[in-house]
């Protein structure tokens, strides 16, 4: 595990409650070579994105994708407030429910962005019209 460089995990559509094994995984102790971290289709992903903004490897990464979530405009003030997300090479945001505004403000960033197909009618708490690809 030591060597482990790229880890993908898929979320899915359930609420976790408990966020141990991220905060083993955010810590860096585990995989200390981590360089691209995918962590796409989670539900609950703005309070994933808060624990890993506040985590030592953030600065590690060079890629990460959380895409095909439910980060909102909420969570991507946390990255746009984090400084070590300007040392990625690229961030992946597609399929969230992130307004215009924030994707702007996002494309800011030093980082390559993907942002693409954003949902704008998604109301959190409300998973009606939400693909998820996952379960399909």
């Amino acid at each position: 595990m030591p060597s482990l460089e790229y880890l993908e995990l898929w979320g899915g559509r359930c609420r976790y409650s408990h966020f141990d094994f991220f905060e083993t995984l955010f810590s860096g102790e585990l995989l200390p070579n981590l360089s691209y971290l995918a962590l796409p289709s989670f539900e609950n992903t703005d309070v994933l994105v808060e624990a890993l903004v506040q985590s030592p490897i953030i600065e590690r990464l060079a890629v990460l994708d959380i895409s095909m979530g439910i980060l909102t405009d909420n969570g991507a003030e946390n990255l746009l407030n984090c400084p070590s997300v300007n040392r990625l090479h690229t961030l992946n945001i597609s399929k969230n429910c992130i307004s215009p505004q924030i994707i702007q403000q996002l494309s800011q960033l030093d980082c390559r962005l993907i942002a693409d197909s954003q949902e704008e009618n998604y109301r959190r708490g409300e998973a009606g019209s939400r693909y998820w690809a996952l379960h399909e």
